[in-house]
């Protein structure tokens, strides 16, 4: 025999009433939370039985899902921070010094290979049918993610004056910390004090590692102390900031330009010429435009990115 609706015992306990006084407190609101309470808790505060409180949440769909527990690791004040947060306290550091666009002394580093690089984005099929009807070996566009093509690492540095000085390295030689470090005792260093006699230049460098190390740092520490050489450290250089350095925002674009003009050169050593052909034919006067974007694309980042920040805040 079918049941009646609304018929056999009446609620008691799960009503809409008793629900209104239990959801709030089992459930966090969207801008608060972890400010719910357990069910074993809503129950003393509500004066219902936990078994009630649980069939109230079941009835509205609510689950209980348990949180995994995991080892927590003390973070210092600076790990806290967003990296955009992070980003506009560094460069609002730095636009406080002085003429830093007139004497920073901006280096990096990029890798050439033999074949000249592909931009997916201009390899396209053009067709006047559907794409289903390309044969698919048409639209595959082959990468490998080996690491045996032959290449050359430049290190290049550049400041408002123009060119400061290049270095190729051999093939196969990696840039670990005692490599730099010589590289910039023998070379890069006395490179700048040729450009800035006075040696009133700051030096940046990035955040890779041979740059980042505890004995880079210490060298260029030393050199601070003993000839006045200004530099920013590891923990002055805004972290993921390609944006605010003239080398990877035009430096690096205009050298592939160049290089791979006319095709793939077929050696290294055809390679390293055209590398060091672009860099005698690259003007001063082009560097130092380049530099004099510096300063609006560092305010451009405080400026978006403290709109960011406060409009996260706005949102707690």
């Amino acid at each position: 025999m079918e049941r009646r609706r609304g018929s056999g015992r009446r609620r008691t306990v799960t009503t809409e009433e008793n629900a209104q006084r239990v959801l709030p407190l089992i459930l966090s609101p969207p801008r608060a939370p972890n400010t719910h309470i357990s069910h074993r808790l809503a129950a003393l505060a509500t004066g219902i039985s936990r078994t009630s409180v649980q069939r109230i949440a079941k009835i509205r769909g609510i689950k209980s899902v348990r949180k995994l527990r995991v080892h927590m690791l003390p973070r210092r004040l600076r790990e806290c921070e967003t990296v955009e947060q992070c980003r506009v306290r560094l460069i609002r550091q730095l636009l406080a010094i002085p003429l830093l666009d007139d004497f920073i002394v901006m280096t990096d580093e990029k890798k050439f290979t033999l074949g000249a690089p592909m931009n997916p984005q201009n390899e396209r099929v053009n067709t006047t049918g559907n794409k289903r009807d390309i044969p698919p070996e048409r639209l595959l566009f082959p990468v490998s993610n080996l690491n045996f093509e032959k290449k050359l690492m430049a290190f290049c540095a550049i400041s408002m004056r123009g060119k400061v000085c290049i270095h190729i390295f051999e093939e196969g030689e990696n840039e670990d910390g005692e490599i730099y470090r010589q590289l910039l005792v023998d070379k890069v260093l006395p490179a700048c004090l040729e450009v800035y006699p006075d040696g009133d230049f700051i030096f940046q460098q990035d955040g890779a590692s041979p740059h980042t190390a505890k004995e880079t740092q210490g060298l260029l520490k030393d050199l601070s102390h003993r000839f006045g050489i200004k530099f920013i450290s590891s923990a002055e250089w805004p972290p993921y900031s390609p944006d605010v350095n003239a080398c990877d925002y035009r430096l690096w674009a205009h050298a592939v330009q160049e290089v791979y003009a006319k095709g793939s050169p077929s050696s290294l050593s055809e390679l390293r010429e055209k590398i060091m052909r672009w860099w005698d034919g690259l003007s001063n006067e082009l560097v130092r435009k380049w530099m004099m974007e510096l300063r609006p694309r560092m305010e451009r980042v405080v400026n978006e990115g403290g709109m960011q920040i406060e409009q996260w805040f706005n949102k707690i």
